[in-house]
């Protein structure tokens, strides 16, 4: 008489289990990822912006990308030189730049100094936006 080989209920239990886990992992890590891309995302008020260092060769030029919330307003990248002066181009909604979409829009900006500091500025007297920054190469 042949007995057949059965696997016990609870060992597909944990098999099932296992799956699970590794299925609520492995999404947790691709969201973490997607969020890990932007450098800052949070809200901006008018008159606020957010900057980092430059992490490219002097002579070289860094890339930055903005997304924001769709809005009637344009939003500007900014660059701090190392002595002090501003460089901010105003970025419009389905301008020039604006490659990935109507809102979401980047740029190669020269770097002098290692001291450069890049990032995206919501203008004085504008609305509060939602923005995601990225001032890291590469894009």
């Amino acid at each position: 008489m042949k007995l057949s080989r059965r696997f016990p209920p609870w060992s597909c239990r944990r098999r099932l289990a296992a799956l699970v886990v590794a299925g609520v992992f492995l999404s947790l890590a691709t969201a973490a990822q997607a969020s890990a891309y932007w450098d800052f995302h949070g809200y901006l008020d008018g008159g606020e912006h957010y900057l980092k260092y430059t992490n490219v060769t002097p002579g070289q030029y860094q890339p930055v990308r903005m997304s924001w919330t769709v809005g009637s307003h344009c939003m500007r990248w900014i660059r701090i030189d190392s002595n002090g002066s501003w460089f901010d181009p105003s970025i419009c909604p389905g301008g020039t730049g604006c490659v990935y979409g109507q809102y979401d829009c980047a740029a190669n900006i020269y770097v002098t100094s290692i001291y450069d500091r890049f990032g995206c500025y919501n203008p004085v007297g504008l609305p509060t936006v939602w923005v995601n920054c990225r001032a890291t190469a590469p894009l």
